[in-house]
């Protein structure tokens, strides 16, 4: 009984998590040489979308999106040296990842340059997207971004400099070989 409350406690914060990360990344801001955090919630979201212009294709696109949107939150830790952070440093955010509700759809892995990785989880629930979070690894660079609301990676691609989201390269890539791979009998 005893062990099965202690399995309830630590199984039931993934369980209820939803969209919103909890980043617990403040250990590496000693660390790091520069570091960017930004909470745009959903009042802050709409007021930064009056700003961008309607006359510009682009802007047009991301005002629209951002309107289906209740939060963007972004962490990023850029170090001095290769090394001075390890896949440890972020384990906790893939765990939340792996909570039900969570699919990791995109991963970009390189050999060209050591450790630069991306990976693209959806969160659904009752077959809804409500969250999307980018995890995106270089040897000197660290960033998570956690979007709130209906999004798809398609439009994420449509983000990608906005509110300091980054461009992640080779991102496109995979979301074209994601489209073009024939689908399975159950996903038709």
């Amino acid at each position: 009984m005893k062990r099965t409350l202690i399995i309830l406690l630590f199984v039931m914060p993934l369980a209820a998590q939803g969209p919103k990360l909890n980043f617990n990344l403040d250990h590496l801001a000693s660390k790091a040489a520069e570091k960017v955090s930004i909470t745009l919630d959903g009042s802050l979201l709409q007021l930064g979308a009056k700003f961008l212009d309607n006359k510009d294709p682009d802007s047009a696109k991301v005002k629209s999106l951002v309107q289906g949107l209740s939060g963007i939150y972004l962490r990023s830790f850029e170090f001095d040296s290769d090394n001075a952070f390890s896949s440890r440093d972020y384990d906790d955010i893939r765990k939340q990842l792996e909570a039900p509700g969570w699919s990791c759809i995109i991963s970009v892995r390189t050999r060209k340059e050591k450790g630069e990785d991306a990976d693209i989880c959806l969160f659904q629930k009752d077959g809804k997207i409500s969250g999307l979070a980018l995890i995106a690894v270089e040897p000197r660079q660290l960033t998570v971004v956690n979007i709130l609301g209906s999004i798809t990676p398609e439009q994420f691609m449509d983000l990608q400099g906005f509110a300091g989201i980054p461009h992640v390269e080779g991102l496109d890539k995979e979301l074209d070989k994601k489209k073009s791979a024939p689908k399975k009998k159950d996903e038709e």
